[in-house]
């Protein structure tokens, strides 16, 4: 993402809540439209939303300071794709 998408000239300061909401939003409605379709289980959309990004950028955060292995990344994605995948 570019600086400019998180630096609010109104308010002279970086924010980041506009463009999480954004995040927020997006996984949400991506989440209910597969449980509409029928090819995610029905889940709270809100928890799997969570769960995700909070999780992805978790990963990433500490990415950046420690190493990490890639089944690390794989585990938090195959933890969401439990919860949504009809078995």
């Amino acid at each position: 993402r570019d600086f400019a998408q998180f630096y609010d000239e109104k308010e002279n300061k970086i924010t980041l809540d506009s463009s999480n909401e954004v995040e927020k939003k997006y996984w949400q409605e991506l989440v209910q439209y597969g449980v509409r379709t029928g090819e995610f289980n029905n889940v709270d959309s809100d928890m799997v939303m969570n769960t995700f990004l909070y999780a992805y950028r978790g990963v990433m955060m500490w990415g950046r300071i420690l190493p990490f292995e890639e089944k690390t990344f794989e585990n938090v994605v195959e933890s969401v794709r439990y919860m949504l995948i009809k078995k």
